[in-house]
């Protein structure tokens, strides 16, 4: 198997099962492109080598909190230079809630946010559970939040990358589907998570290692025939994925907190105290997802696990719904707004099209408006917890 295509295997990696070209890919699109010309499947690989090894019955026994602030030290230990990508969310807030308990050394906070794209598309609103409204998440979440670790936690850093204003150098030609390293083709991925920013850039000159820590996810449980499991999907698994970027090396990566092959206590832990609610709360069940996990349907369980496994978790803070589709985010309303009639809207049209139409069918989600709006999940194998 040829892995020159693959980044940070610990984030994921497809297998194109080509008897003429065996390859990997940290990319799902050139994955899938690979495996429409040799009329072969994909599979995605998940450190499995590490999870399928590990007795999953076995429930650690220490305390949750105690295993986010061992995960918390063990980064601090790997690395000179920790960035939380912080988004306000629940993952991201318990990150930074252990470490200010626990004195682990945060060196910068990082949120990419559209500000300048935005500002004149919404009006702050707490009360519009919509996906549109996400923007709100700024003045009624983020912002306090970075005001408050301002003025209680001066030797932080706080960065607030406006990606926006380089949204014409993402988007240059066609070819930016192949940067992608996750599945999310839609506008804000090339932009959000781009690593290349100036003051990195300075810290990696000075020989330090960075993690770019991203609060990636909660677990996925699911219950059959009586029994319980818990799995790993890559949609989810490839949120946070940067695009790739020539500083992307051994001293400039990307570590997700919670599913690591490096800890995984944490996420074993997690899965038990989930199973074992639903467990005791049989009239919950049906709101356990069954299969794949569209974002529509993630709401009602994700309000149960969150006040599950973070502790600390405020459920009056506000957060819009998942949105509906991937390609076509409503998150992504600044860029169908702003950049309309643009190269850069041309561009990433002209990508996405080129994805669609040269990739089987079989592999995307579609619409009710028979339009392709996601690639079909990837699971992992589903671990039995009990």
């Amino acid at each position: 198997m040829n892995f020159d295509n693959v980044v940070n295997k610990k984030l994921g990696y497809y297998q194109v099962f080509d008897s003429t070209n065996p390859t990997a890919y940290g990319s799902k699109t050139q994955a899938l492109l690979h495996a429409t010309r040799a009329n072969t499947w994909i599979e995605w690989n998940f450190n499995q080598e590490v999870f399928a090894g590990l007795d999953w019955t076995q429930e650690p026994t220490e305390s949750l909190e105690e295993l986010y602030r061992q995960r918390a030290q063990q980064l601090r230990d790997s690395y000179d230079y920790l960035v939380l990508n912080y988004s306000g969310g629940s993952d991201s807030k318990n990150i930074l809630d252990i470490c200010l308990k626990h004195n682990i050394q945060i060196d910068e906070i990082l949120v990419r946010w559209p500000r300048k794209a935005s500002e004149n598309i919404y009006t702050p609103n707490g009360y519009d559970y919509v996906p549109e409204n996400v923007y709100s998440e700024w003045d009624l979440v983020i912002l306090p939040d970075l005001k408050w670790i301002a003025s209680q936690h001066p030797e932080i850093k706080i960065s607030v990358y406006d990606y926006t204003p380089d949204v014409e150098g993402f988007y240059q030609d066609e070819e930016w589907i192949t940067k992608v390293i996750g599945d999310h083709l839609n506008p804000a991925q090339m932009g959000r998570f781009s690593m290349g920013m100036t003051q990195h850039r300075r810290v990696l000159d000075r020989g330090y290692r960075i993690a770019h820590v991203f609060g990636v996810d909660k677990p996925r449980v699911a219950h059959e025939n009586g029994k319980y499991y818990a799995f790993f999907l890559d949609t989810v698994a490839n949120l946070g994925s940067m695009p790739f970027d020539e500083t992307v090396d051994n001293n400039n990566v990307q570590e997700l907190f919670y599913w690591t092959p490096d800890f995984p206590k944490v996420v074993i832990k997690q899965a038990h105290i989930i199973a074992n609610f639903f467990k005791a709360h049989p009239m919950f069940l049906h709101l356990i997802p069954k299969g794949f996990v569209p974002y529509s349907s993630r709401t009602a369980y994700e309000m149960i696990i969150k006040s599950l496994i973070y502790p600390t978790w405020d459920p009056t803070r506000f957060q819009a719904p998942k949105p509906s589709s991937v390609f076509f985010c409503e998150y992504d309303e600044w860029f169908f707004n702003s950049f309309k009639d643009t190269k850069a809207m041309q561009v990433w049209d002209s990508g996405l099209k080129y994805a669609t139409s040269h990739i089987d069918a079989k592999h995307f989600n579609i619409n009710r408006h028979n339009q392709a709006h996601g690639f079909v999940g990837c699971v992992s194998p589903h671990f039995e917890i009990f």
